[in-house]
């Protein structure tokens, strides 16, 4: 019976820095060309970062969109997009949670039945 050997690394100490630290503003740091300002402007507007956003945007989206989000999404003359990209990119709503919560509601749906609403999902899901 062979054993794993067990290596331990001493515990990781952050170090202060040093000599001086100069303070810097987002344009100075050049985190930003000139051709994000615009999309990174509606972004700020559109998206407030946080898993507890997060969720109301899901909620929002499922209650009042995903009705309609089937027809809809293809649409580029009108606002059609979930608006949860941002909220999956970083991190804060998972697919997995964004999926669930739509299964979820194809299943009320089922209950109350309303087959408009779960055919619709299953042609977004098949999609």
């Amino acid at each position: 019976m062979q054993r794993e050997l067990l290596i331990r690394f001493p515990l990781w100490k952050l170090m202060p820095a040093t000599g001086t630290v100069a303070k810097s503003s987002l344009g100075e740091l050049g985190l930003e060309n000139e051709m994000e300002k615009s999309s990174n402007a509606l972004l700020g507007r559109a998206w407030s970062p946080g898993w507890s956003n997060a969720d109301k945007a899901l909620s929002k989206f499922l209650e009042l969109h995903l009705l309609d989000y089937s027809n809809n999404r293809v649409k580029v003359g009108q606002n059609s997009t979930s608006l949860l990209s941002p909220y999956l990119h970083f991190g804060e709503l998972s697919v997995r949670k964004v999926f669930q919560s739509a299964r979820m509601k194809q299943i009320m749906w089922a209950k109350e039945g309303n087959s408009t609403g779960e055919e619709r999902i299953l042609k977004v899901s098949m999609f």
